[in-house]
């Protein structure tokens, strides 16, 4: 089975319910190691992504992309600085290969950028 437009609707659907169940777990894991709010912050960005399923667009991509948008905008700015910037994909037509400061290269980056 390969991944399409329905099947991620309906995958991201059932874990948006899902966090509805789980915010209480979550919420006490995340107290044993931060503000205990990690619970709250997976309901409303999977209560978001679940609103943005109706109307993803046909590319599995830009679907992907659609909804990561609805997350960060229901979870907010902090949220958004857990995802650093190397897990984001390279520029599209960058000046030079990105440099890693002594960390590996994302996979997608060496592939692009091969040494």
């Amino acid at each position: 089975m390969s991944l399409t437009v329905p099947v991620l609707s309906a995958g991201l659907a059932r874990i948006a319910a899902h966090m509805e169940v789980a915010a209480d777990s979550l919420n006490a894991l995340d107290g044993q190691l931060g503000d205990g709010d990690l619970g709250v912050t997976m309901v409303r960005g999977g209560r978001e992504v679940d609103k943005a399923l109706p109307t993803l667009p046909a590319d599995v991509g830009m679907a992907l992309m659609a909804c990561a948008q609805a997350f960060t905008r229901a979870s907010g700015p902090a949220t958004a600085r857990c995802w650093p910037p190397r897990c984001s994909a390279p520029p599209r037509r960058p000046r030079a290969a990105p440099r890693c400061r002594g960390r590996r290269c994302p996979p997608c980056w060496r592939a692009r950028w091969p040494r």
